[in-house]
């Protein structure tokens, strides 16, 4: 078993666990006499935790995402369990007696990433093209989908498999079909986040989406605590398939929110005019009725009175003007963007602004990174964060450190988790990932594995969610990130 004190240094057991048997080990500057002090503390653990008697790992890597440039490899990373001990320079930190080793001298160390909108119950669809005509594409959709309980659960296993070979810890997944089910199977996969149970519910639908959140609400009543932990949520899916009211419904009985937000044009036009594409879809599947009107309002603009009460992860926001910059900052909203998604559906559109992710970042604007469904991915092998923070970089350039962070600790906060599970740092962590780089090359480590398509390897981990965590600060909280 191992013990951090509050000096840095770090004890474990040596032999049989028992206090007597304490060996501290530190840098040398640092003094051992504090762990003297606790020794008759530690009595009541090793009595509490008699199988916490397993060495510590020491983990040596090429360098470490988000540490200083100055400090030279190889680092190192010290962790026991699901808790990172100490992190540093190699020869600044000493191998625990007994404890194994991995080499990954050519990797960087990665924290485990977190991909905040996801659709899990598409994976058995795989990616599919997209011919440029989003109505079909929906009935693609609509005709493919899982409808039976084992069949939305096969599907959801495969999407957590993937979503582990991409080194995902957590996520943000939208469970389509109505259904407890993915959230439920999430669970049973021991992937953490939140199961957004979706909801359609505008004109003729309106009241069947309002018994669906009392069922929901009454099914998860009174349900004990989830070990993963899978929280259950709601997503009024956007503002073309859901009214006001639909909306006001699901916050109101205080569940984690996320919708579909300012993704298309056509949204736009259907929220301002009540006309297009989607209002031709709605009269097709008999669900258009005089009560749905023209709002002469932006879909963000329609939202504003919820988005201030309410936190709300917003997928896309792919047409966002400047002044909606300032009504976001606002308010408790996380924008998720899916740059690989929005490029598979061509938006924004080339006659527009592009998507303005950094300009939220400068305002103070969460911005999470998701992947949206399989359909739209290049990479059937795994669902990952990792790879629109690649896609990102090569398109934009957008520095390492703020990718890290939307593709970790904006998702996490979003989620409800604490963001620094998700960070190499001391304390405990939900894992570590390892991806490879030339050590001959000159350019920074984490710009070469941004410029390249390995998949992440798990070092350590994926752990269970550590609950002991507590979260010190959130990226809002944080104030503006320069991208």
């Amino acid at each position: 078993m191992v013990v951090r004190l509050m000096t840095g240094s770090y004890c474990t057991t040596a032999g049989p666990v028992s206090p007597a048997t304490i060996v501290c080990y530190a840098k040398p500057s640092r003094s051992v006499e504090p762990a003297l002090s606790v020794v008759s503390a530690l009595s009541q653990v090793f009595h509490e935790h008699p199988a916490m008697n397993e060495p510590p790992t020491l983990i040596l890597a090429g360098a470490i995402a988000g540490r200083p440039e100055t400090d030279r490899p190889p680092q190192a990373v010290i962790i026991h369990e699901n808790r990172i001990l100490t992190v540093g320079c190699a020869d600044e930190v000493p191998p625990p007696p007994g404890g194994s080793r991995i080499d990954r001298h050519d990797h960087l160390l990665l924290p485990a990433l977190v991909n905040a909108h996801a659709h899990l119950d598409l994976t058995h669809l795989g990616p599919q093209p997209y011919q440029g005509d989003f109505r079909a594409w929906i009935d693609l959709i609509r005709a493919g989908r899982a409808n039976e309980d084992d069949a939305i659960a096969d599907s959801v296993r495969l999407g957590v498999k993937l979503a582990r070979a991409g080194g995902i810890g957590a996520i943000g997944d939208i469970a389509g079909i109505g259904s407890l089910m993915p959230g439920l199977t999430q669970r049973a996969g021991g992937l953490p986040g939140v199961s957004f149970v979706e909801l359609f519910g505008i004109g003729r639908a309106e009241s069947t989406a309002a018994q669906q959140v009392e069922r929901l609400v009454a099914a998860t009543a009174g349900e004990r605590p989830d070990p993963t932990p899978v929280t259950f949520g709601l997503q009024p899916h956007a503002p073309y398939s859901c009214s006001l009211a639909t909306y006001r419904i699901a916050a109101e009985t205080g569940f984690p929110l996320a919708t579909h937000l300012a993704e298309t044009r056509s949204e736009i036009d259907f929220v301002q005019n009540a006309r297009g594409p989607f209002r031709e879809m709605l009269e097709s599947f008999g669900l258009w009725t005089d009560r749905i009107r023209a709002t002469g309002q932006h879909p963000i603009d329609h939202l504003a009175p919820l988005l201030r009460g309410h936190a709300m992860l917003l997928a896309h926001v792919n047409y966002c003007e400047t002044h909606h910059l300032d009504l976001l900052a606002e308010t408790k909203a996380t924008v998720v963007y899916c740059p690989r998604a929005s490029a598979y559906f061509g938006h924004p559109e080339k006659d527009a602004a592009p998507h303005r992710y950094r300009d939220m970042l400068k305002r103070g604007i969460p911005v999470a990174l998701g992947t949206d469904s399989i359909l739209c991915l290049n990479t059937p092998d795994r669902i990952s964060v990792l790879d629109e923070m690649r896609f990102l970089y090569q398109r934009d350039r957008t520095a390492p450190a703020v990718l890290l962070q939307m593709a970790t600790q904006c998702g996490a906060d979003a989620l409800g988790l604490s963001p620094s599970c998700f960070t190499i740092a001391p304390g405990p962590v939900v894992g570590l990932l390892a991806l490879p780089f030339d050590p001959a090359d000159p350019r920074d480590p984490f710009e070469q594995v941004l410029e390249r398509d390995d998949p992440p390897e798990w070092v350590a981990g994926p752990f269970p969610y550590p609950h002991d965590s507590t979260s010190e600060s959130s990226p809002r909280s944080q104030g503006a990130i320069a991208p």
